[in-house]
């Protein structure tokens, strides 16, 4: 005899679905369940269908929570708790990327319903006038603040997963790699600018330009001819803050050659008579090398300007201050300078060269610093040859 109290087991619910292929090359699985429609996107229609597997799971579990939760207010309560944890330029690249790229587009969106082609369809329109390396930006941020819903149980899957940079995004112009002549001749036109030191610092140690704008006087070791990598400088918010340098290996000790040592120590001398001549209002809170007239940070745009202004001179290609670190890695290379030297030198901290290289002590950094001392030397004078060696014989 059936026991009648006993709950029947529920039943599923009949459900309707279909596929199909996207513009994208992607695949959408489709899928209605008790008036109830869910579709999912994936590389093949497999990986499609298990996606949708997997939300009509966590719909079943009632993970996901269906409110009205929006993007804009989520994604700036995200903020508060995502700075806090990285760098001051990061959080400050963050909030940018928030508050004038993402907000504007989705903002006023429900997380539900922003969808993966939502977000393919956006990074189309932004290639129209944006470069591909700040599309990647745009869309990591979008991807972080997607990623913490999912885990907060507003939305089932991340939709800016795996959504293609569009390939008609603008481009970065190739940069002019600088040769070891054309180096030198820039060296030469520097030798009567006020930044000579930090165009010679740059050429002969590939230190960033932030590292350079950023070093102080208490790192630079004159007994010991050693300079001393701690922090970069950076604009935040209109005002200069010293911060930890790029990566872990962007702290590091540099070999003072003898060229970087005579410009440094002129340079030092040029800012004592400017300290004395600013008198009260000169500011060297900071203690850096490279500064204004008053002792104040020098910014970065002017340093480009004034180098592009040494390259008119030197009759160089024009080129930013990044191209002097390429050309470092680029003379190292051509001298035959092991990779982990040269990383020693010039702090790079790529996965793909700690994974294939040893990490170099700073005798690896004094090896590479005296190759690019010899390389960006004076070159010897021709000799004298025709009519002057004839004269001179009899």
């Amino acid at each position: 005899m059936t026991d009648t109290n006993t709950p029947d087991k529920p039943r599923r619910q009949k459900s309707t679905g279909s596929q199909r292929l996207l513009p994208s090359g992607r695949y959408e699985v489709r899928e209605t369940r008790g008036g109830k429609t869910l579709s999912r996107t994936g590389a093949s229609v497999t990986e499609a269908r298990g996606r949708l597997r997997d939300a009509w799971r966590d719909v079943d579990r009632g993970a996901r929570n269906l409110g009205s939760a929006t993007f804009g207010p989520y994604a700036t309560a995200w903020l508060e708790t995502a700075t806090a944890s990285v760098k001051p330029y990061t959080a400050h690249g963050y909030d940018a990327a928030v508050r004038i790229h993402l907000i504007p587009a989705f903002g006023d969106a429900k997380l539900t319903a922003i969808t993966h082609s939502d977000v393919v369809r956006w990074l189309v329109r932004m290639g129209r006038t944006h470069r591909a390396n700040s599309l990647r930006v745009y869309r990591s941020v979008l991807a972080m603040i997607c990623e913490a819903a999912v885990r907060d149980g507003l939305i089932v899957a991340n939709p800016a997963r795996g959504a293609p940079i569009p390939r008609a995004a603008k481009a970065a112009k190739a940069a002019h790699r600088l040769t070891t002549d054309e180096a030198r001749r820039l060296l030469v036109a520097a030798q009567s600018h006020p930044f000579c030191g930090l165009w010679t610092l740059a050429a002969a140690s590939g230190m960033r330009h932030a590292e350079l704008l950023g070093l102080r006087w208490e790192d630079v070791d004159f007994a010991a001819a050693r300079i001393h990598v701690r922090v970069q400088l950076q604009r935040i918010g209109g005002r200069y803050v010293l911060s930890p340098p790029k990566s872990e290996r962007g702290t590091r000790t540099i070999a003072m050659t003898a060229l970087v040592r005579d410009a440094l120590l002129a340079h030092r001398a040029a800012q004592e008579r400017e300290r004395v001549a600013a008198g009260t209002f000169w500011d060297g809170s900071l203690g850096l090398c490279f500064t204004t007239s008053f002792g104040t940070p020098v910014n970065q745009s002017y340093g480009r300007e004034q180098l592009r202004l040494l390259c008119a001179k030197a009759d160089v290609p024009l080129v930013g201050p990044h191209a002097l670190r390429h050309y470092v890695a680029t003379a190292l290379a051509d001298e035959g300078v092991p990779m982990h030297d040269a990383m020693a030198l010039l702090g790079h901290s790529s996965p793909v060269m700690t994974s294939r290289y040893t990490h170099a002590g700073e005798a690896g950094g004094v090896k590479a610093a005296a190759v690019l001392e010899s390389a960006l030397a004076p070159a010897p004078p021709r000799p004298k040859t025709g009519r002057y060696r004839r004269e001179r014989q009899r």
